[in-house]
């Protein structure tokens, strides 16, 4: 019982490293997609600086047009990394439940066995005890014919 509680911890920590670990990689992945998108910032910063130094003078409206649509691609492109981020935090959260349910189960199995083992030994032991019993009489019986 107590190898059985053992090995289902260690298939608790299990899961929790990978768990953990999934985590690690989706933050990895998403501090990458924050750079990019911090980079793609500074590019399209670059782009406005350029059009403003260029020996047109762009309007006000031209260029407050050009800042909403770069505000408005921005917002965009977070809100998707912000969905992404929900629904793959939803399927590691519904994996690490299955997975959880299914060590419970196990557990319960486990337990069950364990106390049908116990209850098959126990009755063993008492056929034995029985047996024991019988042939101790068998042999004082022996003794007391051959005692006459």
């Amino acid at each position: 019982m107590s190898n059985d509680i053992i090995s289902q911890n260690a298939k608790k920590e299990m899961v929790k490293a990978q768990i953990n670990e999934l985590i690690r990689l989706k933050t990895a992945a998403l501090s990458a997609e924050n750079k990019s998108l911090k980079e793609r910032m500074a590019q399209l910063e670059e782009e406005i600086n350029r059009l403003r130094n260029e020996s047109r003078e762009p309007s006000d409206e031209e260029i407050s047009r050009k800042a909403g649509r770069i505000i408005i691609d921005a917002q965009k492109t977070a809100q998707k990394i912000i969905s992404d981020a929900k629904d793959q935090a939803k399927l590691i959260e519904q994996a690490s439940s299955d997975r959880l349910s299914s060590l419970q189960v196990n557990a319960k199995a486990a337990e069950s066995a364990v106390i049908k083992l116990k209850a098959e030994s126990w009755a063993a032991c008492c056929e034995l005890d029985k047996s024991l019993e019988e042939i101790r009489a068998v042999i004082k019986a022996l003794e007391s014919d051959k005692n006459l």
